[in-house]
């Protein structure tokens, strides 16, 4: 076999979509000598990846760039703390930029913007000791207005309220019967903080998982004729189908009505819309403007793949818009423990970053609007994940809890 066709194979190898006769070629190229075993593993190697790939403009082939993303978060090794590796030159830099130059893909993050500055003009700005991604936890309030922090809390039962007991499990927090309620309805709130997230099984079988900075109050039983609980900042809800209809209302401005769905709710007060996206089932969305009655509010219904966004119109009342061109596996990537900036603007990924690194960020020059695309894991350290943006030519500096940005 001659050499003009490892690229393809290296290619299709990268890909996945190797035949049984190409892995047995590819096997035997590899074992004919060291330095070609050397080279493939460079090759395949996230951290290797990354260093050629981020020479290349962002044209990149998304399902390459997908299977490649999936390999740097099924490895064990983290991008801050990837060990020198020497640079590959003459035959081996052609191998490898014959199957690159094919790749033109990104690995942690790709810049969507066409003026790159000058690699002599990239400077990577030293940081001090690593700052932590989050992790699960939360404040739970009480009906009594007592509260416990649930981090260190052991589990078991945390507490017995008005026929419910609440108990701490799976590093979760669920609402089981215990007895007839003794009195009226009575509330808890949880809170995730910022670098926090958690989920809690409401008094219906109801499943609530909370990202970080934000927070969901509901009764420790449900009567009546409606299933009412509050939130704000961003919750994926699963709610059990039940002829009592569910109601969620969304910092006093959204009302959203359900039998039984599936949905994400992001209503952070920095974020410039309330967006409901739908996974399954049906939901309805009503605009709630001040001093309104429920016969002037707007409503749609949504269909499973739809996002609506609520947010204040022209004349100063809410309005509602809806799109089904929306990827769902991006809105709920938080949940499943992944960062996707696909088509984001550094200035939302940043708001993303805020709140679970519980950092804040400032800017210098005019670099919000910039374009970021790719996924990463949310374990990863923040010194980790701002080499990726040292790497784009946007510079970063960590003082303490802040992080400046410029150019």
């Amino acid at each position: 076999m001659e050499d003009k066709d490892i690229p393809g194979l290296l290619y299709k190898y990268l890909q996945g979509t190797l035949q049984e006769d190409e892995q047995r070629r590819l096997e035997d190229w590899k074992a004919r000598s060291p330095d070609n075993a050397s080279l493939m593993e460079e090759i395949a190697s996230p951290e290797s990846l990354s260093e050629s790939l981020s020479e290349y403009h962002p044209d990149n082939k998304k399902a390459l760039r997908e299977r490649i993303l999936h390999k740097i978060l099924d490895s064990d090794h983290q991008f801050s703390h990837a060990p020198e590796r020497p640079v590959m030159t003459g035959r081996r830099w052609w191998m490898a930029a014959a199957v690159l130059a094919a790749v033109v893909s990104s690995v942690y993050f790709i810049a969507s913007y066409y003026q790159r500055p000058e690699p002599g003009n990239v400077a990577v700005s030293a940081t001090p000791a690593e700052v932590l991604p989050g992790k699960t936890g939360a404040i739970l309030t009480l009906s009594d207005g007592s509260q416990v922090v649930l981090d260190s809390l052991r589990e078991g039962v945390v507490s017995n309220q008005n026929g419910t007991q609440v108990v701490l499990e799976d590093g979760g927090l669920a609402y089981n019967p215990a007895g007839p309620a003794s009195g009226g309805i009575t509330y808890n709130t949880i809170t995730t903080p910022k670098g926090r997230q958690f989920d809690v099984r409401l008094p219906d079988g109801t499943r609530a998982w909370l990202n970080a900075a934000s927070t969901i109050t509901y009764p420790t039983a449900f009567h009546g004729n409606e299933r009412m609980v509050k939130i704000t900042g961003e919750v994926y809800l699963e709610v059990v189908k039940s002829n009592v209809p569910f109601m969620v209302n969304v910092n006093n401005k959204t009302s959203i009505r359900v039998l039984g769905t599936h949905f994400n709710v992001n209503a952070y007060d920095n974020e410039e819309s309330i967006s409901t996206t739908l996974l399954e089932g049906s939901v309805r969305i009503a605009s709630i403007p001040a001093g309104s009655r429920p016969s002037d509010r707007e409503t749609v219904i949504l269909r499973p793949g739809q996002q609506a966004k609520v947010q204040v119109g022209s004349g100063g009342h809410p309005e509602i818009t809806v799109s089904s061109d929306v990827s769902v596996e991006k809105v709920v990537a938080w949940k499943n423990g992944l960062f996707d900036f696909e088509g984001a603007t550094l200035g939302e990924v940043m708001r993303q970053l805020e709140r679970w690194y519980d950092i804040e960020v400032v800017y210098e020059g005019d670099i919000q609007q910039l374009k970021l695309t790719g996924k990463m894991t949310r374990g990863v350290t923040l010194n980790g994940l701002l080499k990726g943006l040292d790497r784009l030519g946007i510079h970063c500096q960590l003082e303490g809890r802040t992080l400046k940005l410029f150019p």
